[in-house]
């Protein structure tokens, strides 16, 4: 059996744009794109101070990790 997309924890890292304004949409979105409930999807940040990067808005990153089940 295929394995199915059960929920979604995302963190973004990044300085901008800020998260919280879209928070909403987002997990709207990767719901939809997952098929699942979106109260099984979580969507937050973090800023990159302290993590080694430069901080000058080059880049961002994002984490997702998606649970699974058949």
């Amino acid at each position: 059996r295929d394995l199915q997309p059960a929920s979604c924890d995302l963190t973004y890292v990044g300085a901008r744009p800020a998260v919280a304004p879209r928070r909403d949409e987002m997990r709207r979105n990767i719901a939809v794109v997952l098929d699942i409930e979106t109260t099984r999807v979580s969507v937050k940040a973090t800023r990159p101070e302290g993590l080694g990067l430069s901080g000058d808005g080059a880049g961002c990153l994002a984490v997702a990790t998606v649970t699974s089940s058949r």
